[in-house]
C-alpha cells in the first residue's frame, strides 16, 4: 500500500511538473526567437515602420507597373498608397485602418470598406503585429483564438 501511495505521489509530481514546464515552453520559445533576432530593444522603441515598394500589378487582364508607400504602427494602424499605370493613365489607390475604421480611396472617391474587406485588412495588420514577436510577450494569444474577443492594449 505504501508503494502504491508513493508511486501515486511521484506520478502527481511528474504530471504537475510537466504541466508547469509545458506552460512555460511557449514563453521561452518566444523569448528565444526574439533573442535570435537580436533586436528586442529596437522593436520596443519602434513606433512606426515605413517602406516603399515597386513592381508589377496584375489586374483586369493587364500588367501595370506600380509604386507603393506603406506605413505600419503596431498594433493596429496601417496605410498604403499604390500608384499604378493602367494604359498610360496613372491611378492611385489608398487603403487604411486605425484598428476600428477601415477606409479606401480611389481617385476622388473615399469610402468605408465593406465589412469583409475591412476584416481582412485588420487581420493582415494583426499578423504584421504578431510577427514582430514582441506582442506575444505582452498578450496571451492562443492558436485558433479569434483576436476580436481579446482586449486591445
Amino acid at each position: 500500500m505504501k508503494a502504491l501511495i508513493g508511486a501515486l505521489a511521484i506520478a502527481a509530481l511528474l504530471v504537475s511538473a510537466g504541466a508547469s514546464r509545458a506552460a512555460d515552453e511557449p514563453a521561452a520559445l518566444v523569448d528565444k526567437a526574439i533573442k535570435a533576432q537580436g533586436r528586442e530593444e529596437l522593436l520596443a522603441k519602434t513606433k512606426l515602420e515605413q517602406w516603399k515598394a515597386k513592381g508589377t500589378l496584375h489586374a483586369f487582364g493587364m500588367k501595370s507597373p506600380y509604386v507603393g508607400d506603406y506605413a505600419f504602427a503596431s498594433p493596429d494602424k496601417f496605410r498604403f498608397d499604390i500608384t499604378a499605370d493602367f494604359g498610360g493613365q496613372k491611378n492611385t489607390f489608398t487603403a487604411a485602418t486605425d484598428g476600428t475604421t477601415n477606409w479606401e480611396k480611389s481617385g476622388d472617391m473615399v469610402r468605408e470598406m465593406e465589412k469583409k474587406k475591412g476584416d481582412a485588412v485588420q487581420h493582415t495588420v494583426y499578423v504584421m503585429s504578431v510577427s514582430q514577436l514582441l506582442p506575444l510577450k505582452k498578450q496571451r494569444i492562443r492558436v485558433g483564438e479569434d483576436r476580436r474577443h481579446q482586449n486591445r492594449r
